[in-house]
C-alpha cells in the first residue's frame, strides 16, 4: 500500500528486535519455485496516526483474509519500504530486478 508492504507481528518476537537493531530487512514468498524477494528498509510504525491509511490497511486486510485484522491506531504495525525487488518463475529465463527509489 502506497509503495510499502505492512505487517503486524509481537514487538517482542526475536524478528522484531532484531529489524530495531538493524532496519535492513529481507523478505520474501514461501515458494521456491514462484519467487519474490524484497529487501529494503523495515520500520516499527508503533500508531498509524493517519486515520485514512489506517482504514485502508483495515480494508486491504479484510478483503484479503476475511478474519481477525490488525488495529493500526492502537496495536502498532510494522512498515517495510522496499528498495530492490527480484521476482522469477522460471530462472534464469525471467529473472527480474526492480529497483524502487527512496521515500
Amino acid at each position: 500500500m502506497d509503495g510499502a508492504l505492512y505487517f503486524d507481528g509481537i514487538p517482542t518476537a526475536r524478528w522484531a528486535r532484531n529489524m530495531a537493531a538493524n532496519p535492513a530487512v529481507t523478505v520474501h514468498l514461501e515458494s521456491g519455485d514462484d519467487v519474490l524477494i524484497l529487501e529494503g528498509v523495515g520500520e516499527d510504525v508503533e500508531r498509524v496516526d493517519d486515520a485514512d491509511l489506517a482504514a485502508r490497511i483495515v480494508e486491504a486486510w479484510d478483503a484479503k483474509y476475511g478474519r481477525v485484522h490488525p488495529q493500526p491506531a492502537t496495536n502498532g504495525i510494522f512498515r517495510l519500504r522496499p528498495r530492490t525487488a527480484r521476482g522469477w518463475s522460471r530462472f534464469p529465463d525471467d529473472a527480474t530486478l526492480w529497483r524502487f527509489p527512496d521515500v
